[in-house]
């Protein structure tokens, strides 16, 4: 594909789907490179503190629950040493919604 192909677009819930198995096939080949070299496994929790979610919501971006924010994106690749495209194109995944106003003036 060149960098000129247009992504196609998923459903949201398939495509948390994918990526969640793209970032679990990236985890399963990085720990097996890791223990081939006596380094230490990378976990879930590990990859939730790199991007500053809990590890519940990891979880879950994992097993295809919830999306990986495109902010994630970049932090997840470093740390897992893969280029992001491994994971995900970042135009099809979403941003962080703005927060909600409680209605109260500051």
């Amino acid at each position: 594909m060149n960098q000129h192909t247009p992504v196609i677009a998923l459903d949201p819930e398939v495509r948390d789907q994918c990526v969640g198995r793209r970032i679990a096939t990236v985890m399963d080949l990085t720990n097996l490179s890791a223990l081939r070299h006596g380094r230490p496994l990378v976990t879930q929790a590990d990859l939730a503190d790199v991007i500053g979610v809990s590890r519940p919501y990891m979880s879950q971006v994992i097993s295809g629950k919830r999306p990986l924010l495109r902010e994630h994106l970049h932090p997840l690749a470093k740390y897992l040493h893969v280029d992001p495209r491994a994971i995900a194109h970042e135009s099809e995944l979403p941003e962080r919604k703005a927060p909600r106003s409680t209605g109260v003036a500051a």
